[in-house]
């Protein structure tokens, strides 16, 4: 079965692991938090031609993770962390006295914030996430789902509205920091990086120009005949506890994992609706999800 993180494992292009060891102590946990507890992944290493705007000059801040001479591998808090300049709360203390409690009232994580959010609980709060700027902080409501929901708190604005599933979450978070934010990740282009080392070799971000789509669906042996007689190259390889079949032309790809999850990315607007078309008559699918503004100007002009 695909990872409940399989979109953000998709847009990181992480290859993933779990240690056992991590895998063991995230147990407990629901699937997607120990999804995101134990994984610890390979992005490949390179240049992409995307430009990045650096915001400070510096040199010799350490990398997270381990750098080898074609990857980066790196566990998805650390990976978080260095995307935002934020502070992830670690899975000993994530996993501290009361985390199994049922009255949130009287378990909430929340240190100085006086209140609740506004809808009922059905969980204690975990804070996960404390933004750069120490105003903004994250809680995870153990709610008992496998994908619980996530509540966000600002020092300004006090609870945002609604809460999301915490894959969402997640999503959302790397996808801003990829797309609009140029110094992620910091130990390649943020402040105080070694830059001259991330100019010759750095995490791919291929994804920058925000052309992808995402769905979810069966892909039948009908529609993967079709699809190879469509494409250029198809590949197909183990990845993590299930498979990845690549259909891949020149200026764009499928990807699609456990015969479920479907990734669509192009080099530009006319690749991308040409393969979402493809994909669209071949594959029984939900609704594209479309992140970003260009992807959601291509499915408005496919109907």
């Amino acid at each position: 079965m695909p990872s409940p993180l399989q979109d953000t494992l998709f847009l990181l292009l992480m290859e993933p692991e779990r240690p056992a060891p991590l895998r063991d102590a995230a147990a407990a946990l629901p699937r997607s938090l120990a999804e995101f507890f134990s994984i610890v992944g390979e992005i490949p290493l390179g240049q992409d031609g995307f430009p990045r705007t650096v915001w400070n000059e510096g040199g010799g801040h350490p990398v997270v993770g381990e750098v080898t001479d074609d990857y980066w591998i790196v566990g998805l808090p650390a990976l978080l962390a260095d995307y935002w300049a934020a502070d992830v709360t670690p899975l000993a203390a994530f996993l501290g006295p009361g985390v199994h409690t049922d009255h949130a009232a009287d378990d909430a994580d929340t240190g100085s914030i006086t209140e609740l959010p506004p809808r009922p609980l059905r969980g204690p709060l975990r804070l996960l996430f404390t933004n750069e700027t120490r105003d903004g902080r994250a809680f995870v409501e153990l709610d008992g789902s496998d994908d619980p929901p996530v509540h966000e708190h600002f020092a300004s604005t006090g609870w945002g509205t609604p809460a999301r599933p915490f894959s969402a979450w997640l999503f959302t978070l790397f996808a801003d920091g990829y797309v609009f934010h140029d110094w992620a990740p910091c130990s390649f282009w943020g402040p105080n990086a070694d830059l001259a080392r991330s100019e010759v070799k750095a995490p791919l971000q291929l994804f920058k120009s925000g052309l992808w789509l995402r769905a979810r669906g069966p892909l039948t042996d009908d529609a993967r005949a079709a699809l190879v007689a469509e494409f250029s190259e198809y590949d197909v390889r183990p990845y993590d506890d299930s498979t990845l079949e690549q259909f891949i032309d020149d200026d764009a790809a499928i990807w699609i994992v456990g015969a479920t999850c479907w990734w669509l990315w192009a080099d530009d607007t006319a690749a991308l609706a040409r393969i979402a078309t493809l994909a669209r008559t071949h594959g029984e699918l939900g609704a594209f999800i479309a992140d970003t503004r260009d992807a959601r100007t291509v499915l408005a002009d496919l109907g």
